[in-house]
């Protein structure tokens, strides 16, 4: 593979203890220019280093292939529980990185195609000692709304407050120290219904559509959180039966559907059941999946039974209900009228006394 060089998107994140952070490396081609063509082909070999090593976990990322495997260009880390300062690399697997060029040593050739990154875990309730940098607004007034290029409203993100957006069912929340520090983004929210299956899963409900710009109202493509922020839908009707086996996913533009880290709870409006996951970048499409094995049946919709045809005059056609009632009447009526006829018969065979 053509990989000259990789680099860490962030270098240094801080998350608590047992929390989830994503890591992203950028892939630069042959011509040192930053290709994310080669995302979907390169393979990595994440792992933690020094003496510290062990604690955490590398999970597969929502641009992941699925195939349960840590080895693509972005990962989640699931930290470990014990506050400390940890060194994670990720390293081009071999045969996928440039070798040594004119006047290189090998040691220059394998830094090139490894990128390292500093995690703090901090400690609990922001002890003394806590790395974490102090969230920070920008200078001047910050915005209410901001309007996008499209004429869209979105809700404002800051670096000391985070921020809430919902419509529709659909929630994204950020918290404070989410966003970067000096920067403000605006967030807006649109849902839409669209179902499908693939192999791997089965998609109802509703879809979450966030969409990012920055303080200009200009829409940004890709958006990095500082912090693990998160999404929330509600429970399709559907997977009711399935809670243990749903989650949140992520789609991609061919419909390709990667999961989240997701909990199902109840809101905080009207107590109904809604799935959230933890996500670190923007923008996102977000729906509610469950594996295709344990897809549920989809029960036939009964058809109703046939009503008579309205008469051609325009008059009124009994329903089904009231053709049975009068059917039932008519019965009645003849038993009636054969019983008269019999006890008459008989009062005349009568002897007269």
């Amino acid at each position: 593979m053509p990989v000259l060089r990789i680099e860490p998107r962030v270098s240094e994140v801080w998350v608590g203890p047992g929390e989830s952070v994503a890591l992203e490396v950028m892939i630069y081609g042959r011509q040192d220019i930053l290709d994310k063509t080669l995302n979907d082909s390169v393979r990595f070999d994440w792992s933690e280093r020094g003496s510290m090593a062990g604690g955490g976990k590398f999970l597969e990322a929502s641009v992941g292939d699925g195939d349960g495997e840590s080895d693509d260009w972005k990962v989640i880390y699931r930290a470990p529980d014990t506050p400390g300062e940890y060194d994670v690399g990720a390293k081009v697997m071999d045969g996928d990185c440039l070798g040594r060029r004119a006047g290189e040593s090998a040691a220059e050739a394998e830094a090139r195609c490894e990128a390292l990154f500093s995690v703090s875990v901090l400690s609990p309730l922001g002890a003394v000692g806590d790395a974490r940098p102090t969230p920070d607004n920008p200078v001047g007034d910050v915005p209410i709304v901001i309007a996008g290029s499209n004429g869209i409203q979105h809700g404002v993100f800051t670096p000391e407050e985070g921020g809430r957006v919902e419509f529709g069912g659909c929630e994204f929340s950020a918290p404070p120290g989410a966003v970067p520090n000096l920067e403000v983004i605006g967030v807006a929210a649109e849902v839409f219904k669209e179902e499908f299956s693939n192999r791997r899963f089965a998609h109802r409900g509703a879809r979450c559509r966030l969409s990012v710009v920055d303080s200009e109202g200009r829409s940004v493509s890709d958006y990095s959180l500082w912090k693990p922020s998160e999404v929330c839908l509600p429970m399709p009707d559907e997977f009711l039966g399935r809670i243990d086996k749903i989650n949140i996913a992520l789609f991609g533009s061919d419909d390709a559907a990667q999961l989240l880290s997701s909990t199902v709870r109840l809101n905080g409006r009207d107590g109904a059941l809604q799935i959230c996951g933890s996500i670190s970048s923007l923008p996102l499409t977000a729906g509610v999946v469950t594996s295709a094995a344990d897809q549920l049946a989809t029960t036939p919709t009964p058809t109703p039974p046939a009503t008579p045809d309205a008469p051609e005059t325009g008059g009124y056609g009994p329903s089904s209900r009231a053709a049975l009632l009068l059917l039932m009447l008519i019965g009645i009526s003849a038993t009636a009228i054969a019983v008269a006829m019999l006890r008459g018969g008989r009062r005349r065979n009568d002897p007269v006394k």
